[in-house]
């Protein structure tokens, strides 16, 4: 076993290092991930996306009138970062930067995770308040500034969300991504399918269908909870608003297609397990892709030879 875990860590790919190459590779592999993600989903995601800038709309009309002004303040401003990295998520995704797209996920985790945050702790929202608009970050800052840094961590957060309900969570996964670790690293040295399992050192943009896959599936669980978030604490106050009875009919129908699109992609998530683990066992990769296309393609997910 140790001769040939160190015959994988010698077998390496030599990448192609020029740039004019490396960069005309985006457009094609753009089109590529376009082609079939899209399709992937069903549209949910971007139906989830519009239903949160009617919401958007709602949060800022509130404050123009005053109504709640503080919570609807930290809903549109950190909404707009959550947005804004969701729709980043999605170029970067069609694009092949598959290390990038995931460092940007795990951002997007702790802005969901904070929106889930203050409809549970709206108090906190003051405090919040204050420290976002301490910048920039000083040596010499107050010790009150200091312990609401402290405060305001993502593990502290995550603490306190727990009392409540359960945090978005990775497992840890995509939180390599954003540092350059050996793990984090395998977003761009990525580990090819065959028996050696040869390392890639990989510049630029590149397509494996099956990491696209499993960035759509988060991609899918991303879009609700902020709409979540905002409902359950419109409810809670008993906000009358104009707007929000239509946005909360649009919510329940949705909410039924999200349920059945996740079960339909916990069933392709557990293709793709399948296929990782045949090839951990020692599988040619060649040998056993083709059922798992042919399956991807008759639920409509993959158009024929889309796939390296």
């Amino acid at each position: 076993m140790k001769e040939k875990d160190a015959n994988k860590e010698k077998s390496v790919s030599l990448p192609e290092l020029n740039l004019e190459t490396i960069r005309s590779r985006q457009p094609e592999y753009f089109e590529r991930h376009k082609a079939f993600l899209q399709k992937f989903d069903n549209g949910i995601i971007d139906e989830y996306l519009t239903l949160f800038l009617e919401m958007t709309r709602i949060a800022l009309n509130c404050i123009t009138e005053k109504v709640d002004k503080d919570y609807m303040y930290a809903y549109a401003t950190i909404g707009s970062r959550w947005f804004s990295h969701i729709e980043s998520l999605a170029y970067i995704l069609y694009s092949g930067y598959y290390g990038d797209s995931a460092a940007l996920a795990r951002m997007i985790i702790g802005d969901i995770n904070l929106l889930l945050y203050f409809g549970h702790f709206p108090e906190d929202i003051t405090k919040w308040s204050k420290l976002a608009d301490y910048w920039p970050q000083k040596k010499d800052e107050p010790k009150e500034i200091k312990g609401l840094r402290h405060y305001f961590l993502d593990s502290e957060i995550r603490k306190r969300l727990e009392e409540k309900q359960l945090p978005f969570d990775d497992k840890g996964t995509l939180s390599q991504a954003v540092h350059a670790t050996a793990w984090g690293t395998q977003y761009y040295a990525r580990k090819k399918y065959d028996k050696e399992h040869t390392s890639i050192i990989n510049f630029g943009p590149s397509y494996d269908p099956f990491f696209a896959f499993k960035m759509r599936c988060l991609m899918v669980s991303f879009v609700r909870p902020p709409c979540d978030a905002f409902l359950n604490h419109c409810q809670q106050i008993t906000l009358d608003a104009l707007g929000l009875k239509e946005v909360e009919s649009k919510y329940l129908y949705l909410l039924k297609k999200w349920e059945s699109q996740v079960d339909k992609l916990s069933d392709v998530m557990d293709n793709i397990a399948k296929v990782e683990a045949r090839v951990d066992a020692g599988e040619d990769f060649n040998t056993i892709v083709g059922e798992q296309i042919n399956k991807f393609e008759e639920m409509g997910f993959l158009k024929p030879n889309s796939h390296e």
